[in-house]
């Protein structure tokens, strides 16, 4: 799924620790209890819709909602969610330091609203233009991200 949306943290091998992807920080100050999530500015979903703090918490509302992977996790483990202009409060039920790798994975992946369900959609992720060519399985993207830079094929 990586390979279509992007997601608020990454792994980094040469580090090993999870670091910010579309997130330009990702902290806590008591323990693992709250987290604070703070975007880069000018996200924008391939629809041009704004990829802020309320695009984000509308995103993981949606997810959680689903049987995803993670879905009954995130559900156990996050209490509430405040967003703000580009900042994601997150309160959880009990510390978890491992939180930034949650937002690496399904949680993390952040859909815009417009990206729909079922045969035929077309997902709007962040940053990318993307052709399917009119075969849903078989398509190509463009993104710059920090990572990747203009032009990326995938």
């Amino acid at each position: 799924m990586l390979n279509i949306y992007d997601s608020l943290t990454r792994y980094d091998v040469a580090t090993a620790t999870f670091v910010p992807q579309l997130a330009e920080s990702v902290e806590t100050a008591d323990g693992g209890t709250t987290w604070v999530v703070e975007l880069r500015e000018g996200l924008s979903f391939s629809d041009g819709s704004p990829l802020d703090a309320a695009a984000v918490k509308r995103s993981q509302e949606r997810y959680v909602a689903t049987p995803g992977p993670e879905a009954g996790l995130w559900a156990a483990n996050v209490e509430g969610i405040a967003a703000a202009g580009a900042t994601v409060t997150y309160t959880l039920r009990q510390p978890w330091m491992s939180f930034p790798s949650a937002l690496s994975t399904g949680p993390g992946m952040i859909v815009a609203d417009s990206s729909g369900s079922g045969r035929g959609s077309s997902p709007s992720v962040p940053g990318r233009s993307c052709s399917t060519a009119g075969r849903p399985r078989r398509s190509w993207c463009s993104r710059r991200t920090p990572t990747t830079g203009p032009g990326h094929r995938h």
